[in-house]
Order: structure tokens, then sequence, then C-alpha cells
């Protein structure tokens, strides 16, 4: 079994802007496995890696992202942690050149906004996403709140799903159910005590930047647990000597 149980979660925005190449470089250069980022349209129909509706909180410029044009987006920078620098914002393309250049056993959970769904529609969001990505499809997962969208991935391609849940419950929706995700991921906050049940998916449970928090959460059944700060969690999780968590063959 891997003893890689961390996602780079948006790349590594405890240092980083969130969503950056600079990030998801910084996280690949300390032996991150896993990374995931997170996908936004412009007014364009471009596909960039973004988190938010809003601009203002990533780059401090008033709008909306799917309001705002590629040239527009283009001139912003994102915003870094105190003493980091600013980032321009990628494009999808952008990070599939990356990942392409990136270690081969290195593996992407691409999350695509429901945003993007109601602005372009499911059928077309996926064909832009694949666009974007295209020969690194092979290690990426689409994941997405959006059902509609996972359910056109299963329909139409081989990429791996991952739904996010929105309440805990949910995992036992029967849209969610039919739709057999590899993976499925969760909230912390979400979580009941004990250990998370035995599913036919993946658990991935999110976030969180204290190691023996995410050493809890493997124990009780997570597969992975994503973060905002891998290089700093990886050697106190990950590795024999500070308490790494394997699975047991």
């Amino acid at each position: 079994m891997s003893s890689h149980r961390l996602v780079a979660h948006r790349g590594h925005p405890a240092r980083c802007p969130e969503n950056s190449l600079a990030g998801l470089r910084s996280a690949a250069s300390a032996g991150a496995r896993f990374v995931e980022i997170d996908v936004q349209a412009s007014a364009d129909g471009t596909l960039w890696l973004f988190h938010d509706p809003g601009l203002k909180r990533l780059t401090g410029a008033r709008g909306e992202i799917a309001r705002t044009t590629d040239t527009e987006l283009a001139k912003l920078r994102l915003l870094a942690p105190e003493g980091g620098d600013s980032e321009p914002l990628a494009r999808l393309t952008d990070f599939a050149r990356w990942l392409a250049a990136a270690p081969a056993e290195l593996f992407a959970f691409v999350e695509v906004k429901p945003e993007v769904v109601d602005q372009l529609g499911a059928d077309a969001t996926l064909r832009k996403v694949l666009d974007d990505l295209g020969d690194t499809t092979g290690r990426c997962a689409v994941i997405s709140f959006a059902l509609p969208l996972l359910a056109s991935v299963r329909a139409r391609c081989k990429l791996p799903i991952a739904p996010i849940l929105e309440h805990w419950d949910d995992h036992q929706d029967a849209a969610l159910l039919a739709l057999d995700p590899e993976w499925v991921f969760v909230n912390k906050r979400h979580v009941p005590s004990g250990a998370l049940p035995q599913a036919g998916w993946g658990w991935i449970v999110y976030e969180t930047v204290d190691p023996q928090e995410a050493r809890d959460l493997l124990q009780r059944g997570a597969q992975l647990v994503e973060t905002f700060d891998y290089p700093v969690m990886s050697p106190l999780v990950e590795q024999p000597s500070r308490g790494r968590v394997v699975d047991e063959d």
C-alpha cells in the first residue's frame, strides 16, 4: 500500500498563493503524490485555476470571475500569504502543461465548481475540461459538488470521479450512489465520531494542518486527507520516523 496519504489542497496555500503553479511546484518538490485544484470559468468560458466566484479574497479586485474576461484576468495577481510573493492566475491548460512535466506518479483531483456547470452546462463543461487536460487526463479525477457533471463524466469517459458532500447524510443519496464514485470528499466538520463507514469508495477528508488530527482521520478510515501545508505535514504524518500512518496488507 502507498504511504502517501496527504493531498496538497490548492497547492501550498500556507506559503504560496492558492491554486498557483508556484504552490503546486512547492508541494510537488516536497514529495506530494496527490494535488487538488479548483476550476472556475471566465466570461469568455475559459477555465482558470480559482476557488471563489468573487475576485476579492484572492486578488483584491472587485467583481466575479464569471463576468471578467480572459484579458482582464491575465492582468491580475494572486495574493500571497504574509511574506510570500504574488503570482499570476493560471489557466487549466497551464496546469496540464505543468502536470505533464511533473513526476509520473503525481495525481490530480480537479474540482470543477458548480458555478461553471451553471454557466456552461454539464456536457459543455466536461468537454472543456477534457480538452484542456489533454494527454494528462489519465492522471486526473474530476470532483465536484455538481452531481450532473459527474454523471456526464460517468456516461462519456473513463475518468474517476468524486462527489463532495454538502451534508453528511448526502453520502446515502440515491443519485450519488448511482454514480458509483471512486472517492467521496467530506469536510472534517461533517464527519461523525468513530470509524468512517465502509463504502464502495475511498473517503477523502478536508481540511487540516494539524498532524495529530490527520493521523486520527486516517486511523478512523480516511483513505486520504487534504492539507494546505503539505511540506510541513508530510514528515509528521507520512514518514515512518515521524509517526506515518500506513495501511496493512
